[in-house]
């Protein structure tokens, strides 16, 4: 695979502006460097689901359900993932993420709550993050102490936190407003549910007691879902989530509509899953992507229409390593087939990060830099 990295080793105050941008939009896999194709794939024998046809192919990328295939006569064909073999799904799945896992880790939860839904995951290990000492120096920093327990959860005792995103699903809406303020039945726009769901694996069993008497967790109504408790926020409740105990050490939330999501998924998630699959779990966080498919752009593919956008669309997969310790240390790989957007995307990135570190450096205080 052609490989171009850009690794970047920020000091402390550089380290904070880099992971507000990762952990709050969800995009530090698209500052950090671009690949090329993956010219290293060999051309192999592709046959379909039924085993009635065959081609002799080079996977050349993969995007949106589909697998692109360059045939031996140079022709392209984009072959949905479920069409092919058993064994070409998996050949994809194995290949999509780039290089494999060298942590030697598996995955710490159950894959089959991975939706199609989700467009992306960040896996951390909260006990190494709070025993940095990045973190102890930032926590110095603030004004009030940093709290470990949240809602009868002691955070330190967290071996995993797995967080499952959907894309944003904003729309616009085009009406007059008063200027006097709404109308008094004026019908308020429907409130989107939190797009994230969180698998938490604690080293010692959840204190529930702890949990029900908190703000955070209590008032729930305890059911079943299938043999998993599942405490569920009385209907009409907004902004609180369910819980559901997979077992005495693992726990799901999530708002309602995404824990239903998430139980009826049955693994519908691969291409997630693929590059999940292959992450590299010795690092302190971990964050993986994939580009979800999107309806046609209305303004066309050729003028108009969101150019960032456009490039997004292109990209196949991102993953990105975060190690804090006491020097921090960012690095990071997006998958795609489009050699010049790559190339293109690449820099950007690194005119960006250039003026990021600028920023860092002359504006924020002394003791940040």
């Amino acid at each position: 695979m052609k490989l171009i990295a850009v690794r970047w080793t920020p000091r402390l105050a550089s380290l904070k502006w880099s992971l507000v941008l990762a952990m709050t939009f969800g995009i530090l896999s698209l500052e950090s460097l671009a690949t090329a194709q993956n010219a290293a794939n060999p051309s192999r024998t592709w046959t379909d689901a039924s085993g009635t046809f065959t081609v002799e192919a080079t996977m050349i990328g993969m995007a949106n359900g589909k697998v692109s295939l360059l045939r031996a006569d140079g022709r392209r064909v984009d072959v949905p993932l479920d069409k092919l073999s058993q064994a070409d799904q998996q050949y994809v799945m194995n290949a999509t993420a780039g290089t494999p896992a060298v942590g030697g880790k598996p995955l710490p939860f159950d894959t089959s709550l991975v939706s199609s839904d989700f467009a992306g995951a960040i896996v951390v290990q909260p006990q190494r993050v709070l025993q940095s000492g990045t973190f102890g120096a930032l926590s110095k920093l603030s004004p009030v102490p940093v709290e470990t327990k949240l809602g009868g959860v002691d955070l330190s005792q967290l071996e995993w936190l797995v967080l499952l995103i959907t894309p944003s699903e904003e729309k616009a809406i085009a009406t007059e407003v008063s200027p006097f303020g709404p109308e008094p039945d004026a019908a308020a726009a429907p409130r989107q549910p939190e797009p994230v769901v969180a698998i938490a694996i604690s080293k010692l069993a959840f204190d529930r007691d702890a949990m029900a008497a908190s703000f955070e967790f209590g008032g729930r109504e305890e059911a079943m879902l299938g043999d998993k408790v599942h405490w569920k926020v009385p209907e009409g409740t907004v902004g609180k989530p369910d819980v559901v105990f997979i077992d005495e050490r693992t726990m799901v939330v999530a708002e309602t509509p995404l824990m239903t999501k998430a139980f009826q998924a049955q693994g519908s998630g691969k291409e997630l899953i693929a590059v999940l699959g292959q992450l590299d779990l010795s690092h302190d966080i971990a964050l993986a992507f994939v580009t979800p498919a999107t309806p046609a752009d209305p303004a066309g593919d050729d003028e108009g229409g969101d150019p960032f956008a456009k490039v997004v669309k292109t990209i196949d997969s991102a993953v990105t390593y975060v190690d804090l310790g006491t020097a921090p240390k960012i690095s990071a790989s997006l998958f795609t087939a489009d050699g010049p957007t790559a190339e293109q995307t690449k820099t950007g990135i690194e005119a960006a990060m250039g003026f990021v570190k600028l920023m860092a450096t002359q504006v924020l205080p002394d003791q940040w830099k």
